[in-house]
């Protein structure tokens, strides 16, 4: 499944697409993909794939210690490439590698292509990105056939929200607030103006716009929903569950598939 056929789908029927985030190697390598087969099972159509960093600079405490035991665990930058390929592969889900701006320079821009590439990535977000490499990372990116995700920072100027719509494909990421992954979500009137303007400087590319960072329940979907969002991604709040085992995992995106919409529940 590409991003535009979940993004598709999801909207013919009325429903909010849900993104779910997880470190790769997270809960351990042996149990990431069954947590992925969880999410699929009950209505998430796209997947972002973490690559596990030391330098988790827009995450709070809960992913970072996440990412800290991928890392035990013998996680790097080619073995979250090749998990996260293995979702696409084997699930109906667009799938999304997120990695820290640290790691693109420490990897290198080339083998980070090549391996995107070769495992069939979706899509690339490195949310940190500098303003100034973006021009050049989306180009690379769309050169490659991989979506350069949109990240839309909260202090971002009409500006620059202007460059990062231009140069971005698949969707757009709006976090919730300036704050770190897991510091809470509030449909303020901040955040109601910030998608506003963002969806009007975007209403000529047709790019979805997922709203990020502090969604932890069924009420938040919901409130994205009531926003015009096309997207929730949940973070923190899935890598809680994850870290609790199988059964609290399942218990919580069941929950929350129950706020996508319309007959959620045929898929």
């Amino acid at each position: 499944m590409t991003i535009e056929e979940a993004f598709a789908s999801d909207s013919a029927s009325g429903r909010v697409t849900l993104i779910g985030y997880l470190p790769a190697g997270f809960p351990s390598r042996a149990s990431f993909l069954e947590a992925a087969e969880e999410l699929a099972r009950t209505g998430f159509r796209v997947m972002e794939v973490g690559v596990p960093s030391s330098d988790a600079r827009l995450d709070g405490a809960v992913i970072q210690e996440a990412m800290r035991r991928a890392i035990q665990g013998g996680t790097g930058v080619q073995e979250s490439f090749r998990m996260a390929g293995e979702v696409g592969r084997q699930l109906a889900m667009a799938v999304v590698t997120m990695l820290y701006y640290s790691t693109l320079q420490a990897a290198g821009a080339n083998e980070v292509f090549e391996l995107a590439k070769r495992e069939g990535i979706d899509g690339l977000l490195v949310p940190d990105l500098p303003a100034a490499a973006w021009e050049g990372f989306s180009a690379r990116s769309r050169e490659a056939g991989i979506a350069p995700i949109g990240f839309v920072p909260a202090s971002a100027s009409e500006g620059a929200m202007g460059e990062i719509i231009q140069g971005a494909r698949g969707f757009l990421y709006l976090p919730s607030s300036a704050g770190r992954t897991g510091s809470g979500f509030s449909l303020n009137g901040a955040l109601r103006e910030r998608f506003l303007r963002v969806r009007k400087l975007a209403a000529d590319r047709r790019l979805p716009i997922a709203v990020g960072f502090g969604l932890r329940t069924a009420a938040d979907v919901r409130a994205l929903r009531s926003l015009g969002a096309d997207a929730a991604v949940i973070g923190t709040a899935l890598v809680e569950a994850a870290a609790r085992g199988p059964e609290e995992l399942r218990k919580f995106v069941t929950e929350v598939s129950s706020a996508r919409g319309d007959n959620a529940w045929n898929a």
